[in-house]
């Protein structure tokens, strides 16, 4: 007759077997500041993309990613997620916001909090070949809702006239109306004329 389990057998886990590790959402991307966190690719690109294409010279060196409001990491993993699926060499620069932040936030502040992605714009992407210039860098913006839009907002207010030379590349997508001086409509001009881009 088999003995029966008792509550001590029953309860005790297995010694031997561990549980898998659970990453974190964004696990791979380095903060800069409580709101904003940047992942850097390997090295050097893939020479096929896990998309399985070869990567192009139009695609993207740099992601500029304006979450929605109070949006959960899990969920933006998910977003990012796919760009770097499809864009295994470019950097992704996220920003972040809550509503605290949206609602109580003076504009100077809002400023102040995204000077450190303007730097990272105009410092311009690690890339195997050296330095990439104005011309090598191509940058994508996407603006989820009036939560990113209210981050590339002040990106756009500070970004020191003329900095972006000539021929850095921008191109807008996910915009949605609201913000500050700025309509919707006027965002892609806007844009363009901040970063002297051509294509935005």
């Amino acid at each position: 007759m088999a003995s029966p389990i008792t509550s001590s057998t029953a309860l005790q886990p297995d010694s031997k077997k561990t549980m898998p590790a659970t990453i974190p959402p964004l696990h791979n991307f380095v903060k800069l500041t409580s709101n904003i966190s940047i992942y850097t690719p390997d090295a050097s690109p893939p020479a096929i993309t896990a998309a399985g294409t070869k990567p192009s010279t139009q695609d993207p060196t740099t992601i500029l990613f304006c979450a929605w409001l109070n949006a959960h990491p899990r969920h933006i993993a998910k977003f990012l997620a796919h760009y770097q699926h499809r864009y295994p060499a470019a950097r992704i620069i996220l920003v972040r916001i809550n509503t605290q932040q949206f609602i109580f936030e003076s504009e100077a502040k809002r400023k102040q909090d995204m000077e450190p992605v303007v730097a990272a714009l105009l410092a311009g992407p690690p890339t195997t070949r050296g330095a990439a210039t104005d011309a090598e860098d191509r940058l994508l913006v996407h603006v989820c809702s009036s939560g990113g839009g209210k981050r590339l907002d002040p990106a756009l207010c500070v970004w020191p006239p003329g900095a972006a030379g000539g021929g850095r590349q921008a191109i807008l997508v996910g915009i949605h109306p609201v913000l500050h001086e700025h309509g919707s409509a006027e965002y892609g001009d806007h844009l363009h004329g901040a970063l002297h881009t051509a294509g935005a």
